[in-house]
Order: C-alpha cells, then structure tokens, then sequence
C-alpha cells in the first residue's frame, strides 16, 4: 500500500493540528454557480442575499487572484447596508447576463477596473436593501421612513423601536425596489477605510480553497502538451512509441497547439510527454530571436515617437542644456502563474461543463459553445480560486486548442478515430477576422501622429478594451 500526501490534505492536517478538534470540512470552491435565493432570504437584487439567520451572501462578478476583490467589494456593500462585516460571505455569481459589468459588458475581471467599476454597482445595491428594509420598518410603526435610521443589522424607530433585519424581510419584499437611494458621505463610512479580515483566508490556509489544479471529476483523466517553443510553429510529425510504453499513459494526439499525451495521472502524462519525439516546420517567426528585437528596438528609437503631452518648449531646452543619452533594455519575461495554467473540460452532445481558474469567464463560455457546437447556455463554466493571475488567465487560449479539444477524445477510453476537432485550428479567420490596416502616405507625420493618438485615446479610455472583448475575445499566444 503506498500513502500519498496531497497539498490539500496537508493543510487540512495542520490546520486540525492546530485547532486540536475538527468535525471536518468542506471544499470551498469560490466558482460554484451562485445557488437561488430561498424564499425565506431577502434578495431585492442579484448582487446580496439577506438570510434569516443575520448572515448575509454578496454575490460578486469579479474573481480572486490576490487582489482583494472579494472582500474590498462586500466590504462597500456592507457598508451601505449597515451591517456587521463578520456576518458577510460572498458566492461567485453565474456567468449569465444578469451579472454582467456594466464596464466590460461581461463577466472579466482584469485591468484594475473590479473595485473602481463594481464598487458603484455594490454600494447601490447595499443602500436599496437599506432603504427598503427602513421603509418596511416605518410602514410598520406608522412613521415617517425619513425618521428611522439603522445600526449593525437593526432598524431603529424615532422612539427607540428596533427591529432586526429578518423580521422586516416579508414586508419588504413586498415593496417596490427604488431606483434612485441616497449613498453615505465618508464621514457616515463604519467599514470603509477601516481594516478588515479577508473573507479567502481562512480557506485558502485550511486547504479547503479549490484552485484548478486541485479540481477531481470522476473518471477525469490528464493531459499535458508538447508545444513548439516558437510561435507559429506546426507540428508535422511525432513518434509516441515510447510514451505510450510508459504505464499509466492512455493516448497521445495531436492537437491544435502541439502533441497531448493523456494519461490516468499527471506523473504518467509529464514523464509520457519528456518521451516523446516531435518535428515542426518553422512558422512564420522563424527568423525572430532576442537579438533581431533588441536591434528592431534599437532603429525605432532614433525615429520620432508620438509627443503624449506637450509643456513649454522641449527642444529648445534640450538644445541649450546638457544632454545624457543612455540606453536600457530589459528582457522579456514569462507571464507565468503560480498555479501552472490548467483547465478541466467535459464535453458533452449536450453541453460543456469547465472548471478553471481564468479571469475570462464571458469569452470563455462563447468560445466553447462555438467550439463545441452548443447553445451558450449550455455551457457551464465553474471558478476556482486562481492561483495568480494578472492578465494571463484573461486569455483562453488554453480553453480552445487544449482542454476543449481533448475533451472529444477523452470522453471514450478507445475512441481513437471515432471523432475530430471540427473546423481547423483556432486562428482562422472565422475566430479573429481577416484584421484591418490604416495606410498613411509617406512624409504625412502629423497624420499618422494624429491617428496614433487617437488609437492611444480609445486606449486609455477603456473603448478599445469594450470592443476587443465584444468582438475579440480570445489571443492566440
């Protein structure tokens, strides 16, 4: 018999250790599909979930990757809502329109625009459960609402009357939900501004947090691919001889990106994969190296850049000063995560359930409906926690030519030959366009200064951003 000691259950191990007693836990995987409002909860919008036992649920739109996003946004809600910060939870919402940013039109979390453009969105929806929970209280004393004000959970009447929040949910939720309420002034903030416990510790140091890597499906198997080190490069042959001899190794395919080797474990599918021997034919970066950009760098600095801001009269100043030239160059770096990039994907006739850990979820789910060949809303798409992220899990590049794909051939253990990929790999035009070019003629500077500009401006303003994510969603690095 051979003991294996997960991370997991490592932590869950020291966790008790240090606790002395445990009853168990549970695995608590941020992504779960934000479950229905009972009839006995408070749910004015789909934002918050008031439960009759004080607790109440803040369902967020926008990942956790470290960031602090799933307790800085409860906390704003909480707030509005006058209630004790440590009776709030928060759920990962559906990825369903209801929930979508009113920035990004979606479900993607990314450029530091979760706080600044959800925080609105979550201090609005505190401050009308407020206001409705008050009015309900005043309906019931027969006062003015204008009269009551509210403390930690309790609405509190002109003449001292008090009420818990629970016991107003019935009336209130036969009111009508204002569209228009009055949100605190910082001087009234009791949570804002004020350091709080973050609502991802306790499970990600008890170990019952679920990250991508730590997700099991019954029956799942594993694959890891064999991808050429240049971009654009192809596969055109590849010899599995050997992979295949080494035990626990089920099929190795090719795939859009490279060769996969799938395998009963991830032991036997990196070790599988260190066994195979794969040719490419050169892309069209064959010629690409360290050196050719450092030297492509090095000619566009002698040309005129655009001028981002104009004050006084730079070349005049440079002229008559002393001028130091010097040159720095940094090297590219890997946009690598932690958590090394991974996705689980069951494809199905009927629909696609995925667990991963991605910033992406929106693009996510159109893209594999389309790969797929299912109505949107036969994808289901699971969260988990992200081990790191910034940027690089708002890609889905890994969904489309990896898990997706390999999916078709995992669903039957000797389906080899009985189904492909449709279509073929997912930079054809049909996913990205035939794209588009601006031509300036030659010597027109201040045109194509000017057309520089403005592209810098749509940018900067969050527009390009809107339209690359309506339209573009995917990248194909």
């Amino acid at each position: 018999m051979t003991d294996t000691l997960s991370r997991k259950d490592a932590l869950r191990i020291f966790a008790v250790a240090g606790a002395g007693f445990s009853l168990g836990l549970d695995i608590t995987m941020p992504g779960t599909p934000a479950a229905a409002a009972t009839a006995t909860d408070f749910s004015p919008l789909v934002w918050l979930k008031m439960h009759p036992n004080g607790k109440t649920t803040v369902v967020l739109n926008h990942i956790e990757m470290g960031q602090g996003t799933t307790t800085g946004l409860p906390m704003m809600l909480a707030d509005e809502l006058d209630i004790p910060f440590s009776t709030v939870s928060f759920e990962l919402c559906p990825v369903a329109p209801a929930y979508y940013s009113p920035f990004w039109h979606g479900i993607f979390t990314a450029g530091s625009k979760s706080t600044p453009t959800m925080g609105p969105v979550m201090r609005k929806a505190g401050a009308t459960a407020r206001a409705m929970l008050v009015s309900a209280g005043a309906q019931a004393w027969n006062v003015d609402p204008k009269a009551c004000s509210t403390s930690n959970g309790f609405v509190i009447g002109p003449a001292g009357q008090r009420a818990a929040y629970p016991t107003l949910f019935a009336a209130a939720l036969a009111l009508p939900v204002p569209t228009d309420v009055v949100l605190k002034t910082p001087d009234q903030y009791k949570i804002m501004g004020t350091r709080q416990r973050r609502l991802d510790i306790v499970p990600k140091t008890n170990g019952t947090a679920m990250y991508g890597m730590d997700v099991r499906v019954p029956g799942m198997k594993y694959a890891s691919i064999e991808k050429p080190l240049q971009i654009g490069a192809t596969v055109t042959s590849f010899d599995a001889s050997a992979a295949l001899k080494f035990p626990g190794v089920r099929k190795v395919v090719k795939v859009s990106s490279g060769v996969a080797v799938i395998a009963d474990n991830t032991y036997a599918a990196f070790h599988g994969r260190t066994l195979l021997k794969v040719a490419y034919a050169p892309g069209p970066n064959a010629g690409l190296s360290t050196d050719t950009i450092y030297a492509e760098g090095r000619s566009l600095v002698q040309k005129p850049g655009i001028a981002m801001k104009n004050t006084g009269d730079t070349e005049a100043a440079l002229q008559s000063g002393k001028t130091v030239t010097a040159l720095y160059e940094t090297p590219y770096l890997a946009h690598a995560t932690m958590e090394p990039m991974n996705a689980t994907a069951d494809v199905r006739a009927d629909g696609v359930t995925l667990w991963l850990p991605t910033q992406a979820q929106t693009p996510t789910q159109s893209m594999a409906a389309e790969i797929a060949g299912v109505p949107l809303e036969k994808v289901i798409v699971h969260t988990t926690y992200l081990g790191g992220g910034f940027g690089r899990r708002g890609e889905v590049d890994f969904i489309f030519g990896d898990a997706i794909s390999l999916a078709f051939w995992i669903n039957g253990t000797d389906s080899e030959n009985c189904c492909a990929f449709s279509g073929g790999p997912f930079v054809e035009s049909r996913y990205f366009g035939e794209g588009v070019g601006i031509a300036v003629r030659k010597g027109n500077d201040l045109l194509r200064q000017a057309l520089n500009w403005a592209l810098f401006r749509v940018w900067e303003k969050g527009r390009y951003t809107e339209l690359w994510l309506r339209y573009f969603s995917v990248s194909p690095f």
